[in-house]
């Protein structure tokens, strides 16, 4: 059997791979946020610049994903989690107003036709841009995907699917 040390290693190798190999996209325009309530806030774009996330499809071809007016509370991230991996709600605030608004859509837009992978796909690569390029100021390569991997892999969590399917 393999030794616990040998299998912290592969795993490490394999979060890693998983999210080197992610496109990353551009983001672009602005938005504000109005508080509405303890850890809920209203998202605005603004009216002449709105905020967008540019995602690569990896195959020549982008997609643009413009939100509009919502509710969020960034990153929906368990107060346990937060302690345990240091991730913060707000450090990564356009990923995830990219992916509520997905969510959102989802909920409200019978022509919304991306599934829940891809919606939680586009929350990891659009981490992964706003950390490799320098949209958030610092590198911290093996933070960086470890918070990718992690995030990426509780919202594909069952709990995660049920409310998308609820």
């Amino acid at each position: 059997m393999p030794s616990q040390d040998f299998m912290r290693q592969r795993m490490e190798r394999r979060k890693k791979q998983f999210v080197e190999n992610l496109n990353t996209g551009e983001f672009a325009g602005k938005f504000s946020l109005e508080w509405i309530g303890p850890g809920l806030f209203n998202y605005v774009p603004d009216p002449h610049d709105p905020f967008k996330y540019i995602r690569n499809l990896g195959n020549g071809e982008s997609e643009i994903i413009e939100p509009g007016s919502m509710t969020t509370d960034g990153g929906s991230i368990p107060l346990l989690a937060q302690v345990l991996t240091g991730l913060e709600p707000w450090e990564c605030g356009p990923a995830y107003i990219i992916h509520d608004w997905e969510f959102y859509r989802h909920d409200v837009d019978e022509n919304f036709t991306k599934s829940f992978e891809d919606v939680n796909l586009t929350l990891a690569e659009s981490m992964w841009t706003l950390m490799t390029k320098g949209y958030l100021g610092y590198e911290m390569p093996k933070k960086n995907y470890n918070d990718v991997h992690n995030v990426y892999f509780g919202v594909m969590s069952p709990v995660a699917r049920s409310i998308w399917d609820a």
